[in-house]
């Protein structure tokens, strides 16, 4: 068996080749779907504490506790 040594020097990088081009789209699809992910994320937090706060009585008069000092 013939073994092919292993050599950086004569390792040749095409960056337009089709490899790299699938490398570039996982790359930039992942970061679209993480983005996706986030805002969603996002969205649902500020719409339950939207919730959250609007089932908060406004203070009024009748609220307030007077302690006796």
């Amino acid at each position: 068996m013939a073994y092919t040594k292993f050599n950086l020097y004569n390792l040749n990088l095409n960056l337009h080749s089709h490899r790299a081009q699938l490398a570039y789209t996982a790359l930039i699809s992942g970061a679209v779907a993480a983005s996706a992910i986030f805002a969603f994320q996002k969205v649902k937090q500020i719409s339950r504490l939207k919730s959250l706060k609007d089932s908060i009585p406004p203070p009024s008069e009748t609220n307030v506790v007077c302690i006796p000092v």
